[in-house]
């Protein structure tokens, strides 16, 4: 599969509808650890390996999928949003390390992993005050944050464990 293809040939749609079932099964695996889950970190290899559109599709499904199992609400559409912006960020900052093929980057790695913990949680605290129509955001923010600490060390501990078996997969993949 051509990295920077816009084609949707079945192979591609079949190649990312598998990501999507193992995120959504690494999520539902892990429902017992608040906000641990190996779902961020898929999509940021995603992301690495594929492309942007597709990190955004793996993102999207993952959510509307495994919130069928877990609940479905307003709130998934502000975990979209929060893993779109992961997204995006994770295709901006990795990257052009991931090109470069720097022998640090899995570091590099680990530690963007824990910065985007810290972001889709900051992410989701301003969808949730803007949509509840809460009043105090930073009350609201904080007394989330032990939370995103949780999700940010997580997806450091997943990044260090799936980035060197996932990446031998998602490259073979994307040729």
């Amino acid at each position: 599969m051509n990295r920077h293809s816009t084609n949707w040939k079945a192979e591609r749609i079949v190649k990312l509808a598998l990501i999507i079932g193992i995120a959504v099964i690494g999520r539902l695996l892990f429902q017992p650890l608040p906000n641990v889950q190996p779902v961020t970190v898929i999509i940021m290899l995603v992301t690495l390996y594929f492309g942007l559109i597709d990190g955004l599709i793996v993102s999207a499904g993952s959510i509307l999928i495994s919130n069928i199992f877990m609940g479905m609400g307003p709130w998934t559409i502000g975990q979209i949003i929060s893993f779109c912006v992961v997204v995006v960020l994770t295709y901006l900052l990795l990257k052009p390390i991931y090109a470069k093929q720097w022998k640090s980057r899995r570091y590099y790695g680990v530690l963007v992993a824990l910065l985007m913990g810290l972001v889709y949680g900051l992410v989701i605290s301003v969808f949730d005050v803007w949509f509840y129509k809460i009043n105090h955001f930073w009350v609201y923010y904080l007394n989330g944050l032990s939370f995103d600490l949780m999700h940010a060390v997580g997806n450091s501990a997943f990044y260090f464990v799936l980035e060197p078996i996932l990446s031998k997969i998602l490259i073979k993949q994307s040729d």
